[in-house]
């Protein structure tokens, strides 16, 4: 598992909305130090900030293997700075109804996405979609409201090279 998250100085205050969509993550830091040094050839850094206990970590750097394959799962993938460096994306939709009644069980919130507690990430989450579009971005959007049964609403052919990967990655998802 590689990610890179740092909380970045708050400049829209952190119960905002444009707070939690600009400021959760350092894009530039994830760019910079794993994704443009894996496509270069150089070592890659998989971790310089602790969410879970908001500090910043002692980076450590590694080389890849030629034959490494990155795999990133997190929110607001598809922004303007980072969609360009993906060959293959999945974009999970799910009504707000279904999500926030996840995250109440995973994280305790309410489940209802209007209550004032959810307004910054639901309220964030609005901004992503609008200025985005992440639907039309990704290669792959599944509708996730019940994940024992996904569903494939649209993909994208990526290059010919990963035809075949997309063939078998959609079998996988209905078998």
């Amino acid at each position: 598992m590689i990610f890179i998250g740092h909380v970045k100085t708050v400049t829209c205050g952190k119960s905002s909305p444009e707070g939690f969509y600009y400021d959760s993550y350092d894009y530039d830091a994830f760019r910079r130090l794993l994704l443009e040094a894996l496509l270069c050839g150089r070592p890659y850094c998989r971790a310089m900030h602790n969410v879970r206990t908001d500090e910043f970590i002692e980076m450590e750097f590694e080389q890849a293997k030629p034959d490494t394959v990155l795999v990133v799962d997190g929110i607001f993938l598809h922004r303007d700075e980072l969609y360009r460096h993906w060959s293959f994306s999945v974009f999970l939709e799910a009504d707000f109804s279904t999500t926030y009644e996840r995250m109440a069980t995973r994280d305790g919130c309410p489940p209802n996405p209007n209550d004032e507690a959810n307004r910054r990430y639901r309220d964030g989450q609005l901004i992503y979609l609008r200025t985005c579009q992440p639907q039309a971005r990704a290669s792959l959007v599944i509708e996730n409201n019940d994940p024992q049964r996904p569903k494939n609403h649209y993909w994208f052919a990526a290059t010919s090279i990963f035809k075949s990967r997309i063939y078998w990655f959609l079998a996988a998802i209905h078998s």
